[in-house]
């Protein structure tokens, strides 16, 4: 085989495999792991409103409000039946090109530039999300350290935890999707364990109201 033919194999290899690790981001990572923050969105809520009374004016409980709500406006800015349909058009736009080296971001497919800029605003989310819980979780650590409502403490700080857990899946579910869309993570080769991390636009972080 000359040099030429077995560059092509490579490079068509290589398309294949981004072509399955960004349809595996948008067919299954996000949405498995969107579909576990509403679980823990829903026993959030539940806490939230059995401790509203006694505790509605303290700081933790305002922060655990607040996010239920970072919470419900990043599950309710995702699609995901939207994302794996950009996502397979995509694909099939992808495996019909001739393997290239471009990102698909630049070679005039309009669904890639579509699903960026969804994931773009996903990962925005869930980083607001991921800060607002490590808030929320040391406006408890008083009342562990005191004795204090130790049952709600935990519950609610284990419950933060998986929740900030789920926002940083999000976060590297994109981040990989990024090297596939977008020219800045393609162009960069990354070194050996380091994590390429796309720099989503600027999304308002929910912040708790004296009210809640």
């Amino acid at each position: 085989p000359t040099v030429g033919f077995l560059l092509f194999v490579v490079m068509a290899a290589t398309t294949a495999t981004s072509m399955r690790k960004l349809f595996v981001v948008c067919d299954s990572r996000v949405p498995a792991a969107c579909q576990a923050l509403a679980d823990e969105q829903n026993i959030l809520g539940r806490i939230v409103f059995k401790s509203r009374n006694a505790h509605r004016r303290h700081r933790h409980h305002s922060y655990l409000a607040a996010t239920f709500k970072a919470l419900d406006v990043l599950l309710r800015n995702v699609d995901s039946l939207e994302l794996k349909k950009l996502a397979q058009s995509v694909v099939d736009c992808g495996n019909a090109l001739k393997p290239t080296a471009e990102p698909l971001a630049t070679l005039g497919n309009q669904e890639s530039v579509q699903l960026l800029q969804s994931l773009e605003v996903l990962q925005g989310h869930a980083q607001s999300l991921q800060e607002l819980t490590k808030v929320a979780c040391a406006a408890f650590h008083p009342m562990v350290r005191l004795g204090f409502f130790v049952p709600l403490a935990l519950c609610a700080t284990a419950l933060l935890g998986r929740v900030y857990t789920l926002s940083g899946e999000i976060c590297e579910a994109v981040s990989a999707a990024a090297v596939v869309l977008t020219p800045t993570a393609a162009a960069i080769e990354p070194e050996a364990g380091t994590e390429v991390v796309l720099v989503p636009k600027a999304v308002g972080t929910a912040r708790p109201s004296e009210d809640e």
